[in-house]
């Protein structure tokens, strides 16, 4: 597994070099001692400046790396997949790359209690998750639900629990003999801190935690000209260092899921749990439904907004459809929040809808970061 920090590409394991009577020997590889891989966003200071910086730890994970461990029953590569904001199937990295690695895999989501309702005031507030209020809380229930009919069409389920993360997936494990929990690897400082606590609960299993890096952002971290301390502060500096830079293509959802381990065979996948069960009241109004079916339909829309207003500025001499429409991202935002749909698939929605040509594409590509500004770099 790679990892890039700051700009500078290391290797998972130190590489030293010995010679014997002169002669140059074949390098000795050190592995590192602990089994969890671990990739997230975290934060860093300048001792110069004394600037907090986001520092980006990319994984490029492989099949040979995952080493699980021998299973009773002779059961062979196991997973657990931790869904989190990333209530979708297509362009998801880290579930195609646990689909592909294992022979068998749990898909699970966790309601946290502590994100809802009252916090537990003895628990330090860097470790608690972001509260959620009743409109964001049916949003969300509505994606999980969506989320499970369609692993379900894909020949899967997905385990419901209310419970914090490190116990529920802790139990998970357990129950079906897991080498490995998946998930897409955190960004925010919330999420990196239940992260590192869920690592640290896994690797108490005997077992590892793959968080995967890939469609978080537009651009890759590891592609920009630059290192993230000294990512630009201005819109103007930054497309112009990355103006010639291209987006990933959105990849493509698993055609069929893995079976879900033999461990699971009876297990509850659980019921939805209502507002009033997370301590929740219902919204006095709810003006968007939730799930990647409405997000992919609602870009639809947008697209289909977008292409009509450019078609419009042509007469108007207006530079671009990105100037002369509100920006997708906005009327989007509540399903790119909640995972349904990631950036990447919206822009290449909202570019065949354009129907570009090579000049044009150019164009909308180099002002597609100040369309989903808050998702670059």
């Amino acid at each position: 597994m790679m990892a890039v920090q700051s700009g500078q590409v290391q290797s998972a394991g130190d590489v030293t070099a010995t010679r014997v009577s002169g002669k140059r020997v074949a390098p000795v590889f050190k592995i590192p001692r602990s089994p969890v891989k671990i990739c997230s966003a975290r934060s860093t200071r300048s001792r110069a400046s004394g600037i907090s910086h986001r520092r980006f730890v990319v994984p490029q994970l492989s099949s040979s790396r995952f080493a699980p461990r021998p299973r009773v029953g002779g059961v062979g590569r196991i997973g657990v997949f931790w869904f989190r904001n990333d209530l979708r199937l297509q362009d998801h990295v880290a579930l195609c790359k646990a689909n592909q690695e294992t022979l068998s895999l749990l898909p699970v989501v966790c309601l946290d209690p502590r994100a809802y309702g009252k916090a537990d005031r003895a628990e330090p507030s860097q470790s608690r998750p972001a509260g959620i209020g009743s409109a964001q809380a049916q949003f969300q229930l509505q994606a999980i639900a969506d989320l499970r009919r369609s692993l379900r069409n894909l020949g899967s389920d997905l385990i419901i629990r209310i419970g914090r993360p490190e116990q529920v997936l802790s139990e998970m494990m357990r129950k079906v003999s897991a080498a490995a929990v998946y998930c897409q690897s955190a960004v925010t400082k919330a999420e990196t801190a239940s992260q590192r606590v869920v690592a640290k609960a896994v690797e108490a299993q005997g077992g590892s935690l793959m968080a995967v890096w890939g469609g978080q952002t537009l651009y890759c971290p590891d592609k920009l000209p630059f290192r993230i301390p000294d990512m630009p502060t201005s819109f103007g500096a930054f497309s112009q260092q990355t103006g010639r830079l291209q987006v990933p293509d959105a990849s493509k959802g698993p055609g069929q899921m893995r079976r879900k381990p033999a461990g699971a065979a009876g297990m509850d996948p659980g019921t939805l749990p209502t507002l009033q069960q997370l301590g929740l009241s219902p919204p006095r109004n709810l003006f968007f439904q939730g799930g990647e079916a409405e997000a992919m339909k609602q870009a639809e829309k947008v697209a289909a907004s977008v292409a009509a207003a450019a078609a419009a500025s042509r007469g108007c001499g207006l530079p671009s459809a990105a100037q002369a429409v509100p920006c997708p991202r906005s009327e989007m935002s509540p399903w790119l929040s909640a995972g349904c749909i990631s950036s990447r698939r919206l822009l290449s929605i909202l570019q065949a809808a354009l129907q570009c040509k090579d000049g044009k594409e150019r164009k909308i590509n180099s002002r597609h970061d100040r369309v989903f500004g808050g998702d670059v770099g």
